[in-house]
């Protein structure tokens, strides 16, 4: 947010910080009052300045200093969600909510504050490949609007409202139109996998191709041009590397982070500004974590 950053570590805290990394508090794991007993997800409303913490089948709020406001029960199992005003979006995953029968055909909820549901949106795919996780859509908040893709979908939707509206068209010439199965793990084309997140100025698309596996691309929208479409994992020298998994956006930066180790030289090669890969190539595996905020800029 503005003034804070909110990361949940390995044993299921969540730690906050002020923005300029100095530490505020910790909601400690556990089963007592303020406590988190199973943490799946969590969303900040910046408007209200509430850190929403999604645990089992309940929503826990909490300030921005990690103090207990209230909590509801959660009747939706989601893999993803954010706030939209006096709004929440849901990513669900497929057939998962048989309770809310027509409902659990599809990949988007929205409801009010008290989980109520006012729509619904894009009908899940219903394939077996292996490509797709838990859930076939993929939800990012940007600094102005909320934007939704989906696996196999050339269609980038805006949510308005309640309704969601196309924003782009993903056009490219190594495409899969088909959705069966076999088709899809052994052509030797490309297609969308869902992942897209943008900022100001820049966009990641993440596409998969059974020969090169996850392959990811970063536009520049000031020029239109490209870069990526590499293998992502090990390509130390291609832009953008594996290590640099964007976690997020904020304020027009893509978010990731780093943890540092020793003699990695991973950082000699690539694409980075020098200022940038000096302070990298300092840090050794005794330090902590780094978080990172970047902006793309294709200069060729």
């Amino acid at each position: 947010s503005n003034d804070r950053i909110f990361i949940s570590d390995q044993d299921g805290h969540l730690l906050i910080f002020k923005s300029d990394g100095t530490f505020v508090s910790q909601i400690k794991k556990g089963q007592g009052p303020g406590e988190i007993y199973k943490l799946w997800d969590f969303t900040y409303d910046d408007a209200k300045e509430t850190l929403i913490v999604y645990q089992s089948d309940n929503l826990s709020y909490f300030d921005k200093n990690g103090k207990l406001l209230f909590e509801q029960r959660c009747p939706i199992m989601f893999v993803d969600f954010c706030t939209s005003d006096t709004k929440l979006v849901f990513i669900q995953p497929f057939s998962s909510n048989y309770h809310l029968g027509n409902v659990a055909n599809k990949s988007v909820i929205v409801t009010d504050e008290n989980l109520r549901i006012s729509d619904i949106g894009l009908s899940a795919l219903q394939t077996d490949s292996k490509a797709i996780v838990s859930s076939d859509a993929f939800i990012t908040k940007n600094d102005k609007s909320i934007l939704i893709s989906q696996l196999l979908n050339d269609t980038i939707y805006e949510l308005y409202n309640t309704s969601l509206e196309a924003k782009y068209i993903i056009r490219y010439d190594n495409s899969i139109d088909s959705r069966d199965d076999n088709q899809i793990r052994t052509s030797s084309k490309f297609y969308h996998s869902g992942g897209f997140m943008e900022t100001g100025n820049g966009q990641l698309f993440r596409f998969w191709s059974p020969q090169n596996g996850l392959c990811l691309v970063f536009r520049d929208k000031n020029t239109g041009k490209a870069v990526g479409g590499t293998r992502a994992v090990g390509a130390g020298s291609s832009i953008p590397h594996y290590c640099f998994a964007t976690k997020g956006v904020y304020n027009g930066y893509f978010i990731s982070s780093y943890v540092p180790q020793n003699g990695s030289n991973e950082f000699s090669s690539m694409k980075i500004s020098e200022e940038s890969k000096k302070s990298v190539l300092k840090l050794t595996e005794d330090d902590n974590p780094v978080l990172i905020m970047y902006k793309i800029k294709i200069t060729q």
